[in-house]
């Protein structure tokens, strides 16, 4: 890192065999930190096809192993949890981490598959996606409002 702030950041995703153990989960993450690279990032599913532990629980457990490097989610899917919910874990991370969480926050798709949205009585990616109804009295291009 140059000593201006500009400089390239160097972060890894944590794959889905480490997050086994606290242990092992730890000792991942301190790697990282002493090789000098600058953070971890690990990725979000309620219903993963193969084993994953919960993201923001593996998060806890880097931050509390490490002291410097950024912890993160690949992207938090927000409409996979309730909003309080949510905010809670954000919150206890950036606590945990003394403020090197960062957020990248997303809808979720296709790609979490149908058991995760139906595990959360969430309407799957493509009933959100519908057509916009249309007002009777609008011209035929303008949506509902």
């Amino acid at each position: 890192m140059t000593g201006d702030g500009l400089g390239l950041r160097v972060s890894v995703v944590m794959p889905a065999e480490v997050k086994t153990t606290s242990r092992e989960i730890g000792a991942f993450a301190r790697h990282i930190e002493d090789v000098g690279l600058d953070g971890i990032f690990v990725g979000d599913h309620v219903a993963p096809t193969g084993p994953q532990p919960d993201s923001s629980l593996v998060l806890a457990v880097a931050a509390t192993a490490t002291e410097r490097i950024a912890i993160g989610f690949g992207v938090m899917i927000l409409a996979l949890r309730g909003p309080a919910w949510a905010a809670k874990q954000i919150a206890t991370l950036q606590t945990l981490s003394t403020d090197r969480l960062i957020l990248g926050v997303g809808a979720g798709g296709e790609m979490h598959g149908t058991p995760a949205w139906q595990a959360v009585g969430v309407p799957t990616p493509n009933a959100v996606h519908e057509p916009t109804p249309r007002c009777a009295s609008c011209p035929a291009s303008s949506p509902a409002t």
